[in-house]
């Protein structure tokens, strides 16, 4: 099934402060997250643009899932919210970020939370599948690096993906500037399979045909319309 904004959960925000994390508000519609001062995500509340970005993690998800940040709790109770999914563990480096979380937020019942550093954590566990979702404002080489660390460091997983591997597929398969924007009638699939085995080189990266990474990469890129109301009407 394609995108569709009606079934991402209503996520309450609220500006707010406390200890190493602030969440604030800017042009009466952007909503930031700063961690120690730096900024570690942004969501625009009338547009789709950043659930749009989370769409493949959360299409692929199901089962028992290891995932890294906690952040807005967008992707955490979208998964949740799957009937595939039948438990999420998050790896959260901030309490405080969940602490701002819980003021407006509930946890679903299929969630549980841990605080820890996702760069250093590891496990023997079996999960159905690792999402990453701790990155922002990284350089792509020093994700691809850090993504290729993390999936030796969680050997028993069937399924590994991260945001934002579009990017990263399109900046080192395809060789093209993911800041320059697409052309959407371009087939951007053909190099998934040398991408995988050559530079992405995590096993467990998911076999994926023509039309779903279509799907993926210009969902992601916000050039795949969609029929539905922003998330907040």
């Amino acid at each position: 099934m394609p995108f569709n904004i009606n079934t991402v959960p209503k996520i309450r925000l609220n500006e707010r402060s406390k200890g190493n994390v602030s969440i604030v508000k800017k042009q009466n519609r952007n909503y930031f997250l700063y961690l120690n001062n730096k900024q570690e995500m942004a969501f625009d509340l009338y547009t789709n643009k950043e659930i749009k970005e989370l769409y493949s993690s959360y299409n692929l998800g199901y089962g028992k899932i290891l995932m890294s940040g906690l952040g807005f709790g967008i992707l955490a109770l979208w998964l949740a919210s799957k009937p595939e999914v039948e438990h999420i563990h998050i790896v959260e480096i901030s309490q405080d970020v969940v602490d701002i979380f819980l003021e407006k937020n509930t946890l679903p019942n299929n969630i549980t939370i841990q605080i820890a550093d996702m760069n250093s954590y590891k496990t023997d566990k079996q999960y159905d599948c690792v999402l990453l979702d701790h990155y922002e404002l990284i350089e792509s080489k020093d994700q691809l690096l850090n993504m290729q660390l993390i999936s030796k460091n969680i050997p028993n997983h069937n399924l590994f993906w991260s945001w934002s591997m579009e990017a990263i597929y399109l900046e080192f398969g395809m060789k093209l500037n993911p800041d320059i924007p697409l052309d959407p009638d371009k087939d951007i699939s053909g190099e998934w399979n040398t991408f995988k085995s050559n530079i992405l080189a995590i096993p467990t990266a998911p076999d994926l045909t023509p039309e779903k990474i279509n799907e993926y990469v210009y969902t992601w890129a916000n050039l795949l319309d969609s029929p539905y109301a922003n998330i907040n009407k």
